[in-house]
């Protein structure tokens, strides 16, 4: 089978494997450019007898950990609130995108809001689970910070929002 072939073969899924860890479209396209460049450019270096679409993989995955690692050095304009939060919490994930950042933050905002018309119909501990949720931190985090454990942190915080969204406030 022709090399050129072979590339052309792997696009879809290849495609696929760096859309399912980036998840920007257009940073992901250009990922997927990056590996057919080097692809195309160390053709010579390609042995026969190995699998292509492996070796294509490995590229892309190597191209990945290149845009991630970049990805949390770039430095980009905040508000000393954002700054503040983002020092707090400064490791990016691989599914930790910044759209997904921003998505959980406006939902905490949005349930926080929510949260002073509703005060008085949660119990202390539900109110603390759902105040420590809505400032971003995980559940794992609020466990340590109450000394409950996990599960019941999870349990609290999803019959809070069950009674709140019974009350017909939303």
């Amino acid at each position: 089978m022709c090399y050129q072939t072979k590339i052309k073969e792997v696009q879809p899924e290849l495609f696929n494997f760096v859309k399912s860890r980036i998840y920007s479209l257009h940073d992901a396209q250009d990922i997927v450019q990056n590996v057919n460049v080097i692809l195309v450019n160390k053709k010579d270096e390609y042995d026969e007898n190995k699998n292509f679409k492996s070796w294509a993989f490995r590229i892309a995955d190597f191209q990945i950990k290149g845009y991630l690692s970049k990805s949390k050095r770039c430095k980009t304009t905040l508000s000393p609130m954002e700054e503040k939060d983002r020092n707090k919490n400064s490791e990016l994930t691989n599914n930790d995108c910044p759209a997904s950042i921003i998505e959980k933050k406006e939902r905490a905002e949005k349930l926080r809001k929510r949260m002073l018309i509703r005060k008085k119909m949660l119990t202390k501990n539900q109110l603390e689970i759902i105040n420590l949720y809505s400032e971003g931190l995980k559940y794992k985090e609020i466990a340590k910070v109450l000394n409950m454990p996990m599960s019941r942190v999870s349990v609290t915080k999803s019959r809070a929002i069950k009674r709140m969204k019974l009350e017909g406030v939303n």
